[in-house]
């Protein structure tokens, strides 16, 4: 569960970063959604 938390803040970490840096370029903001998405979604299931 720990591990999975840290993923997550590291996740969110590069998806700002992604927003603020990249946000002309689609694919990467759709990915970097779709990820914090998934991980949000497996600490739910770990809970």
């Amino acid at each position: 569960m720990i591990a999975a938390v840290f993923k997550e803040l590291g996740t969110s970490g590069v998806t700002v970063f992604v927003f603020m840096v990249y946000s002309d370029h689609t694919p990467m903001m759709t990915l970097a959604a779709i990820v914090s998405i998934l991980d949000a979604g497996y600490i739910a299931l770990l809970l």
